[in-house]
């Protein structure tokens, strides 16, 4: 079993599909917001807003000029 496989079915991370395209990014911040949500209900709103500031960003911003290029390309 490897780490993916073990971290998606131990934590039930939707994003981390066996062979699947998808972000390790995206599962890392569904498990913070899982926490996150955790701290909401047990009133400790300053906890979780400090659990969601860890959350990666997205950058899809950088992958944009790449896409742009090659439509221009095309």
């Amino acid at each position: 079993m490897t780490l993916a496989e073990d971290l998606r079915t131990k934590y039930a991370l939707t994003s981390f599909k066996v062979r699947g395209n998808c972000l390790p990014l995206m599962a890392i911040n569904e498990a913070l917001e899982a926490a996150a949500q955790v701290a909401d209900r047990g009133d400790a709103p300053g906890i979780a807003s400090q659990i969601r500031a860890l959350k990666w960003q997205t950058q899809t911003a950088t992958y944009a000029p790449e896409i742009h290029s090659e439509r221009d390309a095309a």
